[in-house]
């Protein structure tokens, strides 16, 4: 007798929540092409919403960090610079835990003083600067300069799986890298995980506003999503930029990209 092999279930909010932004396109078949088969209404409304159920889901964003971790301590161990680091990575997370236990042994006494004085909101807002988790652990810059070495060398071999999972580690590590994110939004982007790719570049694009690159590759995505409409946007947002402030960088993939949707 064959059983019948039970459905892993999902997460009943996010699946709202996709449903809910679904609902918000109007979605249409497409034709055939040499390159693709073609794909109904409907197929293309339950990729998006697993795509941004995916995105959403914090723990496939943690499966990729645990993952990105390991790899980054198994190349360090290879990488010339690799025992350094490490030492500077062991010790920071044994800095991590001491000052855990110290401020759960002073905790009790920080909310009787704070009640006293001011609402705990406020002394967070004024004691607890927003920092990269690199900065809390003392991850020096070289140690994060040699990380993301590492991952750029997983790429440029073509490993992007494995890329992916570093940069992604990468990023939480320092979430103010500009390049990071960029590095990381081209990985999905190569798995063909546009929404991720796009969210990724949108972060990178946060952190340095003036940089086109972000808007062009983001564009490429919403291409090959046939969101002509988004793609426009990213145009009109790496043009103004280019504009703005006088650069004269990417202009062919400018040009190529503004054939692609002109006639759309």
């Amino acid at each position: 007798m064959v059983t019948k092999r039970k459905s892993k279930p999902g997460n009943p909010i996010l699946e709202d929540l996709a449903e809910q932004a679904a609902e918000r396109y109007e979605w249409t078949s497409e034709q055939a092409s040499p390159l693709s088969p073609p794909l109904s209404a409907s197929a293309k409304k339950e990729r998006f919403k697993q795509e941004l159920i995916t995105l959403l889901d914090e723990q496939e964003e943690s499966k990729r960090i645990e993952e990105g971790m390991r790899l980054i301590f198994t190349q360090l161990k290879i990488n010339p610079l690799g025992k350094v680091c490490l030492d500077e990575l062991a010790k920071s997370a044994n800095q991590l835990l001491d000052d855990s236990f110290d401020l759960l042994e002073k905790l009790p006494a920080f909310i009787k003083n704070s009640k006293s004085q001011r609402t705990l909101n406020q002394v967070q807002d004024e004691q607890f600067t927003p920092l990269s988790l690199a900065h809390q652990l003392g991850i020096s810059h070289n140690t994060l300069k040699t990380i993301y070495e590492i991952g750029n060398e997983l790429f440029i071999h073509k490993q992007y799986d494995e890329a992916l999972n570093l940069f992604q580690a990468f990023v939480h590590l320092n979430n103010a890298s500009y390049e990071a994110w960029v590095a990381l939004g081209i990985c999905f982007q190569q798995k063909e995980k546009f929404y991720h790719a796009i969210n990724a570049y949108t972060m990178a694009s946060l952190l340095s506003p003036a940089e086109v690159l972000p808007y062009l590759y983001s564009c490429e995505c919403f291409i090959a999503l046939k969101n002509y409409e988004q793609a426009k946007g990213c145009l009109e947002l790496a043009e103004h930029f280019k504009k703005k402030h006088h650069l004269t960088t990417h202009a062919d993939l400018l040009k190529k990209l503004h054939k692609q949707v002109q006639d759309k």
